[in-house]
């Protein structure tokens, strides 16, 4: 199993939007593909989002068809707007 995890800067006033449509979009999507487990988002401080999703196989994960999330990324950009944010920090982690 391993676990992917993002870290975002989102302000304060945007994160129950940015929470709303990544919900929609992103683990909506996610959940469609094999080896897809679950994911939880946690809240850091008053700007910081952290999505950590758990994948069966890494394998799975990376089978992702890149068009697929080419469609995904760019219905999150659309969605999203103005809304500022930054990806902070990308891992990647393996539970044994």
């Amino acid at each position: 199993m391993v676990v992917e995890w993002l870290k975002f800067e989102v302000a304060k006033a945007d994160q129950a939007v940015f929470l709303q449509y990544d919900e929609l979009i992103w683990t909506r999507a996610l959940e469609r593909y094999d080896g897809f487990i679950q994911k939880q988002v946690w809240l850091e401080g008053d700007n910081k989002v952290i999505c950590v999703i758990w994948w069966a196989h890494r394998q799975l994960w990376k089978q992702i068809p890149p068009d697929d999330l080419t469609a995904i990324e760019e219905e999150w950009g659309r969605a999203l707007g103005l809304i500022p944010y930054n990806l902070l920090e990308v891992r990647e982690f393996e539970v044994i």
